[in-house]
């Protein structure tokens, strides 16, 4: 019987303890339920205002994407916006060269959010205009393997099948689209274009906050975010440019000479001087700004949206150019401005290898042999062969239009202003 009694106690131990192990089992499985229910509640919590925070950004950026020019003042609904407690957002417009740069911020519990951009112009689904040549009372030539394709904008006096370097023109018909006639005059985004960049290197980049800083600071991964003032590297004499990487808000100005060795990596930075050298096999993407002479060497990749500009001035007299040499690809706005004189001396040279995709405005004279996809406005083009010298003559270029939708345009294009959109996110 004790034996008996013995064993009927150490059951009910057993038991008991097993009930113990159990309930704690339970108890902690519940409250992991609850604890993960309670994380993932927490974690849809941030989720929803993290999205409604950007959703709040985007409706900011949206707002100057419909108007550049508004303001708190005269735009009700962006008051309304900016001025709620509950919700305020903030909104940034600024210039950055030949871009103009928009963005929002909202401040959160624990963060900042940001986002910014530069703007662009979308590319109209019809009409497409390829080329735009001044009327200076001179027909257009074509001659070897030249192909146009879309609208064009030419002189009274058309187009016509020509015979240059050996080679007479191989296409079944001139343009593969409509003709219509020229002005005599480059259009106003073209002048309105020169005024921007002249106001933003002498005015607009000093007076807004800057810093000054040397190219021994940018020896390693160094980026400058567009919310922060504008890091200037500033030298009298020639500056060469090799194993960096510079991102960002940078300004680049040398009193000589800029040259871009392809150690270099560059990305939405400024170059000004009198005379810019690309280097051979240089990739990145940067704003050109010259007053003598820019020179693209081969093999060279300005990735979207690059610039690449030659901007002279009147009182600086003498040969100009700008050279993109073969297998060079440039992505964004090829832009050369010359006045008075200096337009019979300012020469804009495509190799028969390079292209641009996206824009070229040449109010000097152009030498073009190589592929433009998007659009081509050109005061007068030039050949040259052993034995003579071709006004308005075009010799195996082809000038298409931009139907890739991932590349924007810089400036709008002829035919009106364009809807602004967001050319790149930065």
């Amino acid at each position: 019987m004790e034996i008996v009694k013995k064993l009927n106690s150490k059951l009910r131990g057993s038991v008991l303890a097993l009930t113990t192990l159990i309930l704690v089992a339970i108890t902690t499985l519940i409250s992991m339920i609850f604890l993960q229910a309670g994380m993932v509640t927490y974690y849809q919590s941030m989720l929803i205002k993290t999205s409604e925070t950007y959703e709040d950004i985007h409706i900011g950026i949206n707002y100057l994407l419909y108007d550049l020019n508004s303001t708190p003042e005269n735009n009700p609904g962006l008051i309304q916006m900016l001025n709620d407690p509950e919700n305020p957002v903030v909104v940034l417009h600024a210039r950055w060269g030949f871009f103009e740069v928009v963005g929002a911020q909202k401040t959160g519990e624990k963060e900042t959010h940001i986002k910014m951009g530069f703007v662009g112009y979308l590319v109209p689904e019809t009409p497409h205009y390829s080329l735009y040549l001044l009327d200076e009372g001179t027909p257009l030539t074509l001659c070897g393997k030249t192909h146009i394709s879309g609208d064009v904008y030419l002189p009274p006096q058309g187009v016509k099948r020509g015979y240059a370097g050996g080679l007479q023109y191989e296409g079944e018909q001139l343009i593969y689209g409509n003709t219509f006639k020229s002005e005599s005059s480059m259009p106003k985004i073209f002048h309105d274009t020169r005024d921007i960049i002249h106001d933003f290197v002498s005015n607009t980049l000093m007076d807004e906050p800057h810093q000054f800083v040397t190219l021994d600071d940018l020896t390693e991964d160094h980026f400058n975010p567009f919310t922060n003032p504008t890091k200037i590297v500033y030298d009298e004499s020639p500056i060469f440019l090799s194993n960096i990487d510079c991102r960002g808000k940078y300004f680049i100005e040398s009193e000589v000479a800029v040259i871009v060795d392809k150690t270099a990596y560059l990305e939405h930075v400024i170059i000004k001087a009198p005379y810019i050298e690309i280097d051979e096999g240089f990739k990145g993407s940067v704003q050109c700004i010259a007053s003598d002479s820019v020179f693209i060497d081969e093999h060279c990749h300005l990735q979207y949206p690059s610039v690449v500009s030659l901007i002279v001035e009147q009182e600086k007299p003498g040969f100009k150019s700008v050279m993109i040499s073969d297998s060079s690809s440039i992505e964004g706005l090829v832009f050369v401005s010359a006045t008075g004189q200096e337009k019979k001396s300012t020469l804009l040279t495509m190799q028969e290898g390079a292209s641009v995709l996206g824009q070229v405005y040449c109010n000097g004279i152009m030498n073009a042999k190589g592929k433009i996809t998007g659009m081509l406005v050109c005061r007068r083009t030039i050949l040259f062969t052993p034995s003579s010298i071709h006004e308005n003559y075009l010799l195996n270029t082809s000038i298409l239009t931009n139907d890739n939708k991932r590349f924007q345009n810089i400036l709008p294009g002829v035919g009106g202003k364009g809807q602004k959109d967001i050319l790149k996110w930065i």
